[in-house]
Formats: C-alpha cells, structure tokens, sequence
C-alpha cells in the first residue's frame, strides 16, 4: 500500500479511527468516506479498517490507493458482524499504546475536515464526558442536504432521549481510549442495535456522553438504511433495550409504552412510512 500524504508530517494527538466494511459496501462510498478521513485536520489519524468478511476487488483497490504503512487491516475470512469487528479493530487500536482516542466512522458515511479535532477538543475541555458524537447532515447524494440533524448535548437530555431513541449517530461518535480500557466492547447478540446497547450500559457505568454542537458528519441515507432497520427481530430487540434501560435509569413511565409500540409498529411498516417516521423522530 503506497502512503496517501508521504510529504506530511503528523500533527496534533493520535486517533485511532475504527472502520468496519463488508462486501456489500459500495466501493465509490467506500472512497468517499476514506477521502473525508485522509482530510482529517489537526490530528493524526491512524484507520483500523476491519474487513467483515472477504471484499472485492473495486475495495481492495481503494484500500490500496487510499491506507498507507501505519494503517492496520484487520481481516475476517467469513462474515460476523458488525460488532465482533468492531470489537477486533479495537483490540488492534488498543494495542498503540500512542492512541488517545477512537473514533467511529462507517464505509458510506462522510465527516467534514475538523470533525476528529473538535471532537478531541471537546473531550479536553470536559474530562466529565469519555464520549461524543456530532450533530449531523443527511444526505443521499454528496453535497445536497435533505435533513439536519440535531442530537441532544446536555447529560439531563441524553438519558430521557435513551427511553426513545439513540442520542447519538454512531458513526459520529469518539471514545476516549479509558472507555475500552475499562472493558468495554459491543455485545454481538445485539447487532443492529448494538450502538444503543453500548451506550446504556455506558451511562449505567456513570461515563459521561454528549454531542458537539456543530454538524461534523454527512449521514449517508439509501434505501438500504431502512430496509436494515426493519422487522419483527429488530424491533423486539429495540422495545427490549429500551424497556431495560428506562427501567435502570428509573425513567419508565406508564406511557412510555405508548412509544415502544409505536416504534414496533414502525419497524414492520412499509418502507415510505419508515421514512417519514425517521423524520419526524428528528
């Protein structure tokens, strides 16, 4: 692999970025989101691509063309989730010991050049929070934005939004490195919500999560996106996360349930109703 930036010298603290792709994903996105990671302002990011399964060919190119000498490719013969390779790129990002922070990004998705920066800045200057997402801009062609996404900051919003919804857009998100010191990972019985997962048992632990107020991540939107949070499957496991985590937070109230229905019924609609769900829960 032939380095992308050889005249540049690494500045500013270390992130280590963790990026699952699988054989589904589509290579030019694939592109697109590594570009935006190779634009990186500030900081020296170090991509923990891990391989979900054997890529293609148009993949392995741009792993080629766009990873250089101290990227790390962490390789599955088979196919096992997204939250067993996450779990895989974290241990190989723990094994820096120079990293500071990890940071999530997805295959499809596209963060705007001082995402990783102000992030770092922000878990500077609030040693109260070891994680952060971003507000974020959805999109479903590069450049026209179809919705802007605002996600709560202030800790009181964050728990009450974890009754109904994730507060955070996970490929958003930046750890400080003390979070997977101390053990955590994500549980690969809850693939599909094991974002949400993470973050209950996360504020269960008393770790602190906010979001920058500033829209750092362009959010890929395809029909592929709804059709991945659809069914039955899904949405039990939704009702059951947040019926647990509502309950652990002494949150749950009688009407709650009102919403949890709402949501099942949500997840096995059609998917134009999906849409205008997703929308309307901001």
């Amino acid at each position: 692999m032939s380095p992308v930036v050889p005249d540049a010298t690494p500045v500013g603290p270390r992130v280590g970025v963790l990026l699952p792709v699988h054989a589904g994903a589509d290579p030019e996105h694939f592109r697109e989101a590594l570009i935006s990671m190779r634009a990186q302002e500030g900081v020296d990011a170090r991509i923990f691509l891990g391989c979900d399964g054997v890529l293609l060919p148009a993949h392995e190119q741009v792993v080629d063309e766009l990873l250089d000498e101290s990227d790390v490719v962490v390789r599955s013969d088979r196919r096992s989730g997204v939250s067993l390779t996450l779990n895989r790129t974290i241990e190989a990002a723990l094994g820096d010991s120079t990293i500071e922070f990890l940071a999530r990004m997805d295959a499809d998705d596209i963060s705007v050049p001082r995402r990783f920066l102000q992030q770092v800045q922000f878990l500077r200057e609030h040693p109260d929070t070891a994680v952060v997402g971003s507000w974020c801009i959805e999109f479903a062609r590069p450049g026209v934005a179809t919705f802007h996404k605002r996600l709560p900051c202030a800790a009181a919003d964050v728990r009450r939004t974890m009754v109904h919804r994730s507060p955070l857009a996970h490929p958003s998100v930046m750890f400080h490195r003390r979070v997977f010191e101390g053990g955590f990972r994500y549980d690969p019985s809850c693939d599909g919500a094991e974002d949400y997962e993470l973050w209950s048992r996360l504020l269960q632990a008393g770790i602190g999560i906010s979001n920058v107020p500033e829209y750092l991540l362009w959010f890929r939107t395809t029909p592929g996106l709804f059709a991945r949070r659809s069914g039955w499957r899904r949405g039990a496991t939704e009702v059951r996360l947040r019926v647990h985590y509502a309950r652990a937070a002494g949150l749950l109230r009688p009407w709650d349930y009102l919403g949890f229905a709402a949501l099942m019924l949500v997840r096995v609609a059609p998917a134009p109703l999906r849409r205008i769900a997703y929308r309307m829960r901001g």
